[in-house]
């Protein structure tokens, strides 16, 4: 397994975004497991560990987002580490 991290930018925070990843993994056929949060200039950081594949297609539907965001970009940074957030996957706050 892999882990990225992910710092989407746009209009991405109070419009139901981190909700939009947590329902995008829990519907998903392969497991994917960390967090979505926000950070404080407006951006949203998702932590993410499972198959390649799996963190790809996650990518996509990041793009996608909640109804009402509007995602402009998202920065990847691959060979991220995910030591603490390997049993499922939520909203930090």
């Amino acid at each position: 397994m892999k882990t990225w991290k992910l710092i989407v930018h746009g209009r991405v925070q109070a419009v139901g975004y981190r909700q939009s990843v947590v329902n995008f993994v829990k519907s998903y056929s392969n497991p994917i497991f960390g967090y979505a949060k926000n950070l404080r200039d407006g951006t949203v950081e998702v932590l993410a560990t499972g198959e390649e594949k799996s963190l790809e297609d996650l990518v996509r539907s990041c793009y996608k987002g909640s109804i009402i965001s509007k995602v402009t970009t998202i920065d990847v940074y691959k060979d991220a580490e995910n030591k603490n957030h390997l049993d499922d996957f939520r909203i930090e706050y």
